[in-house]
């Protein structure tokens, strides 16, 4: 499978590449079926969106074999922001087993977002 953000695809095995998730539909199966750690990225079309997809599929790429990551888009961005409080965009978020566990708001470089998908992923390597 390609690591495209052009697709839209509902597996979220690790190694799959961030996937855009546009719609409530799109988003139901994962968020119940997902057991592996994940970021969500909240990202709206403007000036800085560019930068931050490519900040999210370095980071896709660079933990593709422990990580999943969806890019939430289109008519799901309110619904989202609603549901998990967002107040601004964008917005990342790490989820293992469901549940929110971290988030980190405004516009990040990459380096920063690996940082913080690293120490996320660390904190749950020492709890199993």
């Amino acid at each position: 499978m390609s690591n495209s953000f052009d697709k839209t695809d509902n597996s979220r095995e690790p190694g799959t590449g961030p996937v855009v998730v546009q719609s409530l539909e799109e988003l139901k199966p994962i968020m119940f079926s997902q057991h592996a750690p994940y970021l969500m990225a909240c990202v709206v079309k403007n000036e800085i969106f560019r930068e931050q997809m490519d900040a999210i599929e370095g980071v896709a790429r660079q933990f593709e074999n422990t990580l999943g990551t969806l890019v939430i888009s289109g008519e799901l961005v309110g619904c989202f922001c609603k549901k998990f409080n967002v107040k601004g965009t964008p917005t990342f978020l790490f989820f293992m087993n469901g549940k929110e566990r971290d988030r980190i708001l405004g516009c990040i470089s990459r380096e920063s977002l690996t940082e913080f998908v690293a120490r996320n992923l660390q904190t749950i390597n020492r709890k199993t």
